[in-house]
């Protein structure tokens, strides 16, 4: 059998419909002291914020103005918006609304995360340019080539200042970028693995379940 399924969930997004002349820029938290296992951990907090001053600063002030900021719902007590503020003003900030809507409309998504966002963002195949430190969002080998994948083509950085770069050269034609045949092989081939979509989900998962 063909796997992964498409999920169900991501099956029932929108596509993407620019009507907005702005950016989503996505951000994660995660606790102040370690107490549970997971892949990111509280000592890598202090970079991931310092990612975000370095990305902020390399915009052009023109694109920084059209951006809207979505925090994470739980803040952990490190002072998220406080640091940010410095860069961006009080009206950037989004915190309500169904994330999904807007990346609907919106001209370009940026996540600085490995998380569900960017998964959601592809799926409804919304303009999106990615960074982390790949030290800090680690891949298994398995996954590794379909990353590299999309940092040939220009989706995913380990640098915030290259990524900032690309958000400054791409703006004025974003889907110009965004609709390039090799963009879109590499973004629909990270999706066939990873975040798969199909208007037959449901016929698909129950002959999954027979066999």
């Amino acid at each position: 059998h063909c796997y992964p399924l498409s999920s169900p969930m991501l099956s029932k997004l929108s596509k993407h419909k620019e009507k907005k002349d702005r950016l989503i820029f996505v951000s994660t938290m995660t606790p102040a002291y370690f107490y549970r296992f997971q892949s990111v951990l509280p000592e890598g907090q202090i970079e991931y914020l310092k990612n975000k001053k370095r990305f902020l600063l390399k915009i052009s002030d023109s694109v920084r103005s059209k951006i809207k900021y979505r925090q994470y719902p739980y803040d952990y007590g490190i002072g998220e918006l406080e640091y940010v503020s410095k860069w961006l003003s009080p009206d950037q900030f989004m915190t309500r609304g169904k994330l999904t809507d807007e990346f609907k409309y919106s001209k370009l998504i940026i996540i600085d995360h490995m998380g569900t966002s960017f998964l959601q963002a592809f799926a409804m195949n919304s303009p999106t340019i990615l960074f982390w430190n790949p030290e800090q969002f680690a891949v298994t080998q398995e996954a590794a080539p379909y990353f590299d994948k999309l940092r040939s083509v220009g989706i995913l950085y380990d640098d915030p200042e290259a990524a900032a770069e690309k958000v400054n050269r791409i703006w004025d034609d974003v889907q110009g970028w965004w609709q390039q045949p090799e963009v879109q092989k590499a973004k629909d081939g990270f999706c066939h693995q990873f975040a798969r979509t199909s208007k037959n989900w449901r016929k698909e998962w129950a002959g999954f379940l027979k066999e």
